[in-house]
């Protein structure tokens, strides 16, 4: 009498399959809970960072890049401002410790080493002639703890140029915008 082993044939397409809908489930499993655990959404409303962001875009807010290090030259925050219900988002320019001025079209800023930048107006929404310099006409010294923000829709942007929003304090920064997730059509991530 002989030993008969049976192996069944291997099935290529329905293993691919299974492992395919495995990965798939493991990784939106995974991005859910990162979401969950270090992200928040907030809704924008108004249209100072238009073109970047618009009016009721849905961004996804990283509230944890900032607990481990400090905001950087150009990132868009959300913080909470006195006037605003919820959190309003602008773009970092000048940082703990600088001075910034505005003259004429051009953004100055004075670090803290005492070197002079001009800062990039790649992100302004096509502004063309004098910005508005507001506060930042004569120059705003930062304090070690606060940040000069602006919108890029100048001309229709309250931010650190007026006293109504002035410099944002680190404790009044709520997170990094990271990504647009509604409406579909503008999903992208915040740049």
């Amino acid at each position: 009498m002989s030993y008969y082993n049976y192996k069944p044939e291997k099935n290529i397409v329905a293993d691919y399959v299974v492992k395919t809908v495995a990965d798939v489930l493991f990784a939106v499993s995974f991005a859910l809970l990162i979401c969950i655990f270090f992200c928040n959404t907030t809704t924008v409303s108004g249209t100072s960072m238009y073109p970047t962001l618009k009016n009721d875009n849905t961004c996804l807010i990283d509230v944890l890049s900032y607990d481990i290090s400090s905001p950087n030259r150009y990132d868009v925050i959300a913080f909470k401002s006195d006037d605003a219900l919820g959190y309003t988002f602008k773009r970092v320019y000048g940082l703990p410790g600088e001075t910034v001025k505005i003259e004429g079209n051009t953004i100055y800023i004075t670090t803290v080493s005492g070197e002079i930048i001009e800062a990039s107006t790649e992100y302004f929404n096509d502004y063309e002639g004098d910005i508005t310099a507001g506060l930042a006409a004569s120059g705003v010294t930062l304090s070690e703890d606060e940040y000069f923000v602006l919108g890029d829709n100048l001309s229709l942007s309250e931010d650190s140029r007026f006293s109504s929003v002035g410099n944002v304090n680190i404790d009044d920064i709520y997170g990094k915008a990271w990504m647009i997730i509604s409406p579909f059509s503008d999903l992208a991530i915040v740049k």
